[in-house]
């Protein structure tokens, strides 16, 4: 799936079903501005969003802006929790079997991206 991606660029190699591989599975993606950080997470949450039985969860604490979804498993595999959130020029991705541990994953790559 390509998604556009705000300032330029694409999303090759996102998948909105499973764990990213390839280019796009660093922890973060930068931006040219903090605004394009904010819309990439927009851009990327709602193509997760659109997958089949996906749910809403509990944004980050202390980070109202990120977003987090549960994707259920099919065909036997693991449900995963997916949390986006913007850190200045970067947008922030995790996927972990637990909303806490990708809550603790999205907040720690926060603190290292802003100091």
């Amino acid at each position: 799936m390509r998604l556009a991606v705000p300032g330029g660029g694409s999303t090759a190699g996102f998948r909105a079903n499973g764990p990213l591989s390839g280019p796009d599975s660093c922890p973060h993606r930068t931006t040219k501005t903090p605004d394009d950080a904010g819309k990439l997470v927009q851009v990327y949450s709602d193509a997760v969003a659109k997958t089949p039985a996906a749910q809403a969860a509990s944004a980050v604490p202390g980070l109202p802006q990120s977003r987090c979804l549960l994707i259920p498993g099919a065909g036997g595999l693991i449900p995963h929790h997916w949390c986006l959130a913007a850190a200045g020029r970067y947008m922030i991705k995790t996927v972990a079997r637990q909303l806490h541990t990708a809550h603790q994953q999205v907040a720690a790559q926060y603190r290292v991206l802003t100091g």
